[in-house]
């Protein structure tokens, strides 16, 4: 197996390419899943043989394990974080599942019951560049421990952080820009599209109190989708306009209405 210090690498990675995922809650959540496959060793110390269905990299390492717990936390943290429960769902299984999936790059042990319980075959990659980890702690506090993080240090974090730091920049505003211009989402269903206001024009009373509501664009994108958010499951047809800064955040300017809720007439000006 590889350590519980590494496993997290990769959801940390797959969040860096998504930014809806950056919540803590989803952060921290994801970091334990990529790692708790590994608790079926309180299992292997107590006596459970190595080779059973339920033994060390057994059915806890399993894809079907993976989606079962994933449905599990989904709602929770969905509610607690704001994101739509598919992105929350498809996040913790990759970061449960992932453990399986590199696990079976290590050099040594048995392999992983990744398909259980429709065959208890156990799989390695062609490929096993990580040095195994051991199973006892003295062992680990050892200079076989020592080799196992260094390996783990270039297959895994390397990669992770190449991979991750791509993903941060490619969504990193452009240097120099001050403010982009004001732009206006929409949304129907599910898509959403922004567009670039005509000119500028006299704020109202209303548009004032709402410019003080300082959001990020990601939660934005967020409130607008029909999963949750703002909309609670409610089809948007209202303009929500907001000013774009620098620092990828978004100053509301106008008016989020959904199919429920009855359009409120805007004042006439003198």
């Amino acid at each position: 197996m590889a350590t519980c210090f590494s496993h997290p690498a990769v959801p940390l990675a797959i969040a860096c390419w998504f930014p809806s995922l950056r919540r803590r809650s989803l952060l921290v959540a994801a970091s334990l899943l990529s790692a708790a496959p590994d608790l079926d060793a309180f299992g292997y110390f107590s006596g459970v043989p190595y080779e059973a269905w339920c033994g060390h990299r057994g059915c806890t390492h399993s894809l079907l394990c993976a989606g079962v717990v994933a449905a599990l936390l989904t709602p929770r943290l969905a509610a607690r974080s704001g994101v739509p429960k598919a992105r929350v769902a498809a996040f913790l299984f990759a970061a449960c599942a992932s453990h399986g999936v590199v696990d079976m790059a290590t050099n040594g042990g048995h392999g992983i019951a990744l398909l259980w319980p429709f065959t208890d075959e156990r799989w390695f990659w062609p490929w096993q560049p990580i040095e195994v980890a051991p199973l006892g702690i003295r062992a680990f506090f050892s200079a076989w421990g020592v080799e196992v993080l260094a390996s783990e240090f270039v297959w895994l974090w390397l990669p992770a952080i190449v991979l991750g730091a791509i993903g941060l920049c490619l969504r990193r505003p452009r240097p120099g820009a001050t403010c982009a211009p004001t732009g206006s989402i929409t949304s129907a269903g599910s898509s959403r599209a922004l567009v670039r206001s005509p000119a500028a024009r006299p704020r109202d009373a209303h548009e004032d109190d709402l410019r003080a509501r300082c959001v990020r664009v990601d939660d934005v994108e967020d409130a607008v989708e029909p999963e949750g958010g703002l909309g609670r499951g409610g089809r948007v047809h209202g303009v929500l306009s907001i000013d774009v800064a620098a620092d990828r955040h978004a100053v509301v300017l106008g008016l989020l209405q959904f199919r429920d809720q009855t359009a409120r007439p805007r004042p006439r000006r003198s």
